[in-house]
């Protein structure tokens, strides 16, 4: 189920979850680098046009050949970023997490979604309409930079694991998936404790839970990370990311 919420007004049943997390939509905001750099009155106003959106486990946020409706950001929860085939297979690209800010080249593009994406669990997404985006484009070049650097650090992100994916064995693509969870522009608020369980940690790699669970013992034993009952305690970031003949490839 895909709800879409004015800010200060939250469906019937989510606002105890939303008081567990302590998370607003305007301390989401306050906390992202990019928006730091404008002033108090662009501040505002984009604060006044951004909603909130929730999803409950499961749900779509979009699907490949909708519209860009703007740039969104995770307040709270987990998404997966996957493309699907007309057999229904897929190919899981990538994960957003608390503090992600994800679907700029399309609102750039102006052009429909050729991806989907779907919450991993309960998710709490701010959204920054397509038009404030193209406003904010056109007038503030602190906004238009740092959109700049983000999708860069995503374009490098992708060529890393397009090489991970062709040439080197699932064992160094979940490292490298991992390691990204852990990239200061992608993942801004990601701590050495990732909390995370398996089954949505196999669905970001695209593999079944067993061989996601043979992976992690094998990285576990490795000294990279610990697996505990909460999630995955990273131990040895820069080793996780260089694990394996392959994993300096498109950095």
């Amino acid at each position: 189920m895909l709800h879409t919420e004015g800010r200060g007004h939250h469906r019937k049943g989510t606002n105890s979850r939303r008081e567990q997390s302590g998370a607003s939509l305007e301390s989401a905001l306050r906390q992202a680098t990019w928006y730091a750099q404008l002033d108090d009155a662009v501040q505002a106003s984009i604060l006044a046009q951004a909603r909130e959106i929730t999803l409950e486990a499961g749900s779509y946020l979009f699907g490949a050949g909708e519209q860009p409706r703007g740039w969104y950001g995770v307040i709270e929860g987990l998404l997966t970023w996957k493309a699907l085939d007309e057999d229904g297979r897929s190919l899981s690209m990538a994960g957003f997490s608390a503090g992600s800010w994800f679907g700029e080249a399309s609102v750039i593009r102006a052009k429909p979604y050729e991806y989907h994406v779907a919450a991993l669990r309960y998710s709490r997404l701010v959204l920054i309409p397509a038009d404030t985006c193209d406003t904010l484009f056109r007038h503030h070049h602190a906004f238009s930079n740092a959109v700049m650097r983000h999708l860069a650090e995503r374009v490098n992100f992708f060529m890393a694991m397009f090489a991970a994916h062709v040439l080197a064995d699932m064992e160094v693509k979940i490292a490298r998936i991992l390691a990204s969870m852990f990239d200061k522009e992608l993942h801004p608020r990601t701590q050495p404790h990732l909390h995370i369980n398996q089954e949505e940690l196999a669905n970001l790699c695209g593999v079944s839970r067993q061989r996601c669970n043979a992976v992690l013992k094998s990285l576990s034993q490795a000294g990279l990370i610990a697996v505990e009952y909460s999630g995955v305690t990273v131990l040895d970031l820069e080793g996780l990311r260089h694990h394996g003949p392959s994993a300096r490839l498109g950095r």
